[in-house]
């Protein structure tokens, strides 16, 4: 500090944290050019009122007493702490001890599928793909891109794309299938809460090179996270390749988050796919979705009816039973069609890592409903809907929470999993889930997580079982 100001007398030396007010309003997103809008509020970000003072322990009172006025801070926004604030920075730093840390150490597994062929269009037209991720490597997704780029036979990529990563591998890729002569369009989403920036930056450099940005819709997030290559043969015929997601195409989050993502060449995808790109495109709805669930397409209408089916079956003496997965739940019509099935005797269970507004195991309410959180080294991001459905399952992986922006008020996809051997993975994911007695919590009917605590239980950790699961499979 002496070298710093060298003219003055260091009387004390602290780590102090200022948090600014980063959300943003727009008024009107109907009228005016949105994107300058959503620019100019970007920048004013940074200029936000402060918010909280996070302060070492140690600072003298006076000191802290002097930046409360500089900065006009209340009294409850000032925050003691400890000596080191911003530990982001030092993720990328060497752990020394990492080696010593159990099961910390989950190098991202190959897909052998993948490994059988150089192209992996030629994997894919034989038969569907389900990656997880971070478990299994992100590779195949850029893979998947770098390879439409400069095939020969590819024509179109279309893309959804909601939080870029700042050196994304993803958009340069595009970049290089635009330069080749493809038809690339991609709808970006600069309202993605904190990645505005990124956002903004890449749909400068992908319309500089040439292909077909679309932007902010007014009034609606697209949160899907979605993509189709069309290719033609050498007798002119068109075939697809779909992907969907339950997670970013951001291969930065992809280390971290645990998400799904799901390859496919069947037209009843790639058939909804067009539906929903032609609706990003032109604003107007062409046609129904069949096959998917979408948000913005009755998706919400269809949940509820898949919820009542199962009511139905439980009434009809059949079985019964619903899963949910999902970051949150708070969708008012959604919980209330839960409580139905609840006191219908259906079997509701619910793994929920973020806000939830429906309490479980209220007597003659939701005393059928138990709801559960993990929460572990990798961010469980994956959403998956599972009705029983008489014994004939139906399950979804979705990039739709159960919220009430997700469904009313966002473009979201909901994929069916139809192969067997796919379906008996999710299971088994599920069932590992459920039996997590290390890092899983119990919510109660106070909204409370608890670890129930059972000494004589063999500690089960699923993101660990998850992972030897997949290399026993390799």
């Amino acid at each position: 500090m002496p070298r710093l100001f060298p003219l003055a007398e260091i009387v004390s030396c602290n780590a102090v944290k200022l948090n600014r007010d980063d959300n943003y309003q727009i008024e009107d997103e109907n009228s005016g050019d949105l994107i300058a809008k959503i620019e100019a509020k970007v920048e004013q970000r940074k200029n936000g009122s402060a918010t909280r003072f996070l302060y070492d322990y140690n600072m003298d009172a006076e000191a802290v007493e002097v930046c409360m006025k500089a900065f006009r801070l209340k009294n409850n926004e000032m925050i003691k702490g400890g000596t080191h604030h911003n530990l982001y920075d030092l993720f990328k730093f060497p752990n020394p001890v990492k080696p010593k840390l159990k099961g910390m150490n989950y190098p991202a597994l190959k897909h052998l599928p993948f490994e059988s062929s150089n192209s992996i269009f030629e994997i894919i037209e034989n038969q569907n793909q389900l990656l997880h991720f971070p478990y299994q490597s992100y590779f195949y997704v850029l893979q998947f891109f770098n390879q439409a780029a400069v095939h020969k036979s590819v024509t179109e990529i279309q893309i959804t794309l909601y939080r870029i990563s700042s050196q994304s591998l993803i958009a340069n890729a595009l970049i290089s299938a635009a330069k080749n002569g493809k038809k690339v369009t991609v709808f970006v989403e600069v309202k993605a809460r904190f990645d505005e920036y990124n956002n903004l930056f890449w749909s400068k450099e992908m319309k500089n090179a040439g292909i077909k940005i679309i932007q902010s819709m007014p009034n609606l997030k697209v949160h899907a996270k979605v993509a189709m290559v069309t290719m033609k043969d050498q007798f002119g015929k068109k075939k697809y390749f779909s992907y969907l997601s339950t997670g970013n195409f951001n291969e930065n989050t992809a280390s971290v988050y645990a998400d799904f993502g799901f390859f496919t060449s069947e037209k009843k995808y790639s058939n909804d796919l067009s539906t929903i790109f032609t609706f990003l495109k032109t604003k107007k709805k062409s046609k129904e979705i069949k096959h998917l669930l979408a948000a913005g397409f009755k998706m919400k209408e269809q949940l509820i009816k898949l919820i009542d089916n199962e009511i139905k079956n439980k009434k009809a003496g059949k079985p019964a039973s619903i899963f949910l997965k999902a970051n949150g739940v708070d969708e008012k019509d959604i919980i209330d069609k839960l409580i139905e099935a609840s006191r219908a005797e259906v079997e509701v269970i619910l793994i929920v890592r973020g806000i939830c507004t429906l309490l479980p195991g209220i007597k003659n309410v939701s005393e059928n409903i138990r709801i559960y959180r993990i929460v572990d080294m990798f961010l469980e991001h994956a959403r998956i809907y599972k009705f029983g459905n008489n014994g004939r399952e139906k399950i979804y992986l979705s990039s739709a929470d159960m919220l009430s922006r997700n469904l009313n008020r966002r473009i979201e996809v909901a994929f069916p999993i139809n192969d067997e051997n796919h379906i008996t993975e999710i299971n088994e994911i599920i069932k590992i889930q459920l039996s997590d007695n290390s890092k899983k919590r119990t919510i109660n009917n106070h909204g409370n997580s608890n670890l129930i605590k059972n000494d004589t239980e063999v500690k089960r950790r699923a993101q660990t079982e998850i992972y030897e699961r997949i290399v026993a499979f390799n």
